[in-house]
């Protein structure tokens, strides 16, 4: 399961409930994403782009592609700031980026493996990253929680469930041998190159955090009306 699947009964009509089909076995790990302006855009600092956003209410515009991560990220930013700022889908981030970097769009949420490169030689510029701490990848660049908007966490995360019914003994057990394969070298290099953190915990850490994100982005998918 990732992030997108605890949305999708709010989106569209799915024949399963990730709560009531599902017992949780692992929280894997955790992404942040990068929010990402044009450098053609005269600001330096999340609290600028908000700053300007407010001054021009619909001037600025960004890409994303619908119902993703990234999508809920942006929606959850603008609600948080209180500014407008206008959609402009895409059906995949990869076109989003590739317009971002023409300017043809001024903002972008993306994850860090996407984007590093474009940051790191200047043809895009990075404002804030939204997980809980800096990225180890773009250390100087600030969280949004203490650089605008504080308590602000929207990453991407995938998590291992079972079917509902599953045993217990067997959760367990899956959950050790997870917990085990987090610790080779072949798999932590993989997850960091991507940018994201490992996770890990018993079952109940996944539990937990299911509830807190559906609540959460059920809320953005209500107010910014995300349809598929």
């Amino acid at each position: 399961m990732s992030t997108n699947f605890t949305v999708l009964p709010d989106i569209k009509k799915v024949n399963c409930d990730p709560i009531k089909d599902f017992v949780p076995v692992s929280l894997m790990a955790k992404s942040m994403n990068i929010l990402l302006v044009h450098p053609s855009v005269p600001v330096k600092s999340a609290k600028e782009l908000i700053a300007l956003a407010k001054a021009s209410p619909g001037k600025l515009n960004y890409g994303t592609s619908i119902a993703t991560s990234v999508h809920l990220a942006a929606e959850l930013f603008k609600a948080k700031a209180g500014v407008n700022i206008v959609l402009v889908p895409y059906k995949g981030m990869g076109p989003a980026l590739v317009d971002l970097i023409a300017g043809n769009v001024d903002i972008a949420f993306s994850n860090p493996a996407a984007s590093y490169a474009y940051v790191r030689s200047g043809r895009l510029r990075a404002l804030a990253v939204t997980g809980e701490k800096r990225s180890v990848m773009l250390p100087d660049v600030p969280t949004m929680a203490e650089s605008a908007i504080p308590g602000f966490e929207a990453s991407t995360w995938w998590g291992i469930l079972a079917p509902a019914g599953t045993p217990a003994v067997v959760v367990s057990e899956v959950n050790g041998k997870l917990a085990r394969a987090l610790t080779q070298r072949e798999v932590t290099d993989r997850i960091a190159a991507l940018g994201a953190d490992l996770v890990g915990g018993p079952p109940e850490r996944l539990a937990q955090h299911l509830d807190a994100e559906i609540s959460k982005w059920r809320e953005v998918v209500r107010v910014a009306n995300i349809r598929l």
